[in-house]
């Protein structure tokens, strides 16, 4: 995964004032990494806004694992 926040172009999410509303934007690049931009101001995101790179990979990375993993449950109870 590739996160790009500080590459972001002009239009990105942090170019505008932050309205209340969920501003995390998940694109897929067209080498299939993940570009992954977010309202500095937005109180759901707001922590990522000290975190590295690393860091950040690490954090979406257990958090698609987990949901994965959640669902492959779900579909497992639903066969028995």
């Amino acid at each position: 995964m590739m996160f790009t926040k500080e590459d972001a172009p002009e239009n990105d999410v942090n170019s505008y004032e932050y309205t209340g509303e969920d501003s995390l934007l998940v694109t897929e690049n067209d080498d299939g990494t993940l570009s992954i931009e977010w309202h500095p101001d937005d109180p759901k995101y707001s922590f990522l806004n000290t975190m590295k790179q690393e860091e950040i990979e690490q954090y979406f990375t257990a958090a698609l694992d987990a949901y994965i993993k959640e669902i492959e449950d779900e579909s497992d109870n639903t066969r028995s």
